[in-house]
């Protein structure tokens, strides 16, 4: 078997990957691919849907842009067609609520030294939280 090459950019690129998942749970979480729909709408519009801080949301709005994610033209953004299709409630293919599951388990990875530590786990099991973790398990 061929080792695989061990460059620092491809360490950092792992280290530094969480920005993407965190930017894409918080965008689920907040329903923003439902918002945008299938038309173009404006921050503030967003924002007011929404019922978040503008300039917070155009931030969030810019990073799924660069992700690739949504486009924008103008102030104004759009799902693309897959985001549509996969990342917004309107859809029949939605994956939202996986991934809202997948953001329920980054607080336990990321303690994943403490628990290699001490032999235990670092979270309650996920049948005994909140109605919202149950629905997204």
């Amino acid at each position: 078997m061929e080792e695989t090459q061990i460059t620092p950019g491809k360490l950092l690129g792992i280290s530094g990957s969480y920005w993407q998942a965190c930017t894409l749970h918080a965008s689920v979480k907040l329903d923003i691919f439902t918002v945008l729909g299938k038309t173009k709408v404006s921050v503030e519009e967003a924002a007011k849907k929404i019922g978040c801080d503008t300039i917070a949301l155009d931030k969030l709005l810019n990073a799924l842009t660069a992700m690739g994610l949504i486009t924008k033209s103008g102030s104004n953004f759009s799902n693309t067609s897959g985001s549509y299709e996969y990342l917004s409630t309107q859809s029949p293919k939605y994956i939202g609520y996986m991934i809202k599951h997948h953001h329920h388990l980054v607080e336990g990875f990321s303690k994943l030294d403490t628990s290699v530590m001490t032999g235990k786990p670092v979270r309650g099991r996920a049948s005994f939280t909140d109605e919202v973790q149950r629905e997204s398990f």
